[in-house]
């Protein structure tokens, strides 16, 4: 995704401006939230990769070395997508 943002103009009211959609789940909203921006979709997609990790730590047993192992590397997988989100694209949580 972020090799296409380099090379195509993408972002808002630029020429090649793709509407990208995304349901809202938690709140039930029946249509979907429609931007013409890639910095949605990026900032979209960080999200959704950041809150899976940091399911997968969670679910980890964590009763032996290995395990607990898993589970940091999860959240820290967790940590650096929204942490990107915030220095990098300078979107708020």
């Amino acid at each position: 995704m972020l090799m296409v943002k380099m090379r195509f103009p993408m972002e808002e009211n630029d020429p090649v401006a793709v509407p990208f959609a995304w349901y809202e789940h938690i709140i039930g909203l029946p249509t979907p939230i429609v931007f013409e921006d890639v910095n949605f979709e990026l900032g979209n997609i960080l999200y959704t990769i950041g809150t899976f990790h940091a399911s997968l730590g969670a679910v980890e047993t964590r009763v032996d070395l290995d395990s607990i192992k898993n589970a940091v590397m999860h959240f820290q997988l967790a940590a650096w997508s929204l942490k990107y989100m915030r220095d990098e694209m300078n979107l708020e949580m």
